[in-house]
């Protein structure tokens, strides 16, 4: 039996993937990689420490402009505005990190509002509960907030 987790928990997660089942081929070869030893056994490191402390130095460093800031509070606000639990100021946080680690990975020093669009989502939507009753869920809420709130 499981449980969902209290609001103020599901609200440390940064993000909410949703993976869904491998296809044929991929789930094939990910049982012949399980075939005679398990794969924890034949794991390799992908990264050091020091590698891992510079790339989140690195994301601690991209410029986040006054106007995208700006941005990410009325998002917030919107939701806030039109759920019955919107986005906390913690949400706020991490869709602004989030948005700093993808515009990193673009090899930008600067959040663009693109940065924000495609991990609000992922980000956000699991923080928001919609009112009692509606057809909505939270992922809807944050695509409505994203169509109505523009980058001033």
């Amino acid at each position: 039996r499981t449980y969902e987790l209290p609001v103020a928990e599901v609200d440390r997660f940064m993000k909410r993937l949703e993976l869904g089942y491998p296809d044929p081929d991929a789930e094939s070869a990910m049982l012949d990689r399980t075939v005679g030893t398990h794969p924890i056994e034949r794991l390799e490191p992908v990264a050091t420490l020091d590698q891992l402390r510079g790339a989140r130095a690195a994301v601690g460093e991209v410029t986040v402009e006054g106007p995208i800031r700006e941005y990410v509070t009325r998002l917030a606000n919107y939701t806030r505005e039109r759920a019955e639990l919107g986005v906390s100021p913690r949400g706020s946080l991490s869709v602004l990190r989030a948005a700093q680690a993808r515009a990193a990975l673009d090899g930008r020093g600067y959040v663009i509002p693109d940065d924000v669009k495609r991990e609000a989502a992922v980000t956000l939507a699991h923080r928001v509960r919609p009112a009692s009753g509606a057809d909505r869920t939270g992922r809807d809420v944050i695509e409505a907030a994203l169509s109505a709130v523009r980058v001033e």
